[in-house]
């Protein structure tokens, strides 16, 4: 009896220190990919030649630390962004369960992320139902206005093709438990202008744009 004892103590706090390596291992591991990820958002900085260029603000330390001033935003001009959202969401994503409500929105949004690559177009973010993307943003901007006029021209019709082609999507996309069966139906806004972008955040910072 002594001996089981003595050897389920071992197996005991043999198994605590694998859980503690397991763990430290994990917390490890993910300190790298926060790292990681401020290190490629640093890199969306294009201006580093140049930080008193007007527009662009970039901090001294990109570290987890307090600081006054944003890890890098400019402004940029003719840029069009697309907003969607899913027309009665609110009303019968209630009447669904949560992995019903994820997998719609996979099925769609993942149809969306295709369709930024067939269209030059730039994802931003998910908002719950709520897709952003844009075009003509991190986009090296020429000297001549000319070719600056005409690039914001093929951006805006890359915008548009964009939101066509995403309401012809939705169409495919199901509601689960829907009786008659029905499609997603979506609404589309598209803006054109100046807008300001950067890295928000001093934890697990994220790009923005304005």
């Amino acid at each position: 009896e002594q001996y089981w004892r003595r050897r389920s103590s071992v197996c005991s706090a043999s198994n605590s220190d694998s859980g503690s390596s397991s763990l430290s291992s994990s917390f490890a591991e993910t300190a790298k990919d926060v790292n990681d990820k401020i290190s490629f958002l640093n890199s969306v900085e294009r201006h580093t030649s140049d930080p008193d260029a007007d527009g662009v603000i970039i901090g001294n330390d990109i570290g987890l630390t307090s600081t006054p001033r944003a890890l890098y935003a400019e402004t940029v001009n003719n840029v069009c962004i697309i907003f969607l959202d899913i027309v009665g969401f609110s009303k019968f994503s209630m009447k669904l369960k949560p992995i019903q409500v994820m997998d719609m929105l996979r099925d769609l949004f993942g149809r969306y992320d295709a369709l930024c690559d067939k269209h030059d177009v730039l994802k931003l973010e998910t908002i719950g139902d709520a897709y952003v993307c844009a075009t003509n943003l991190l986009k090296d901007k020429d000297k001549n206005p000319e070719d600056e006029l005409m690039n914001a021209k093929i951006a805006a019709l890359h915008a548009l093709e964009m939101s066509k082609d995403m309401v012809l999507q939705a169409e495919s996309v199901i509601i689960p438990k829907s009786y008659p069966r029905s499609s997603v139906q979506v609404r589309v806004g598209i803006h054109i202008g100046q807008v300001t972008c950067g890295v928000l955040g001093e934890r697990l910072p994220k790009f923005t744009v304005l």
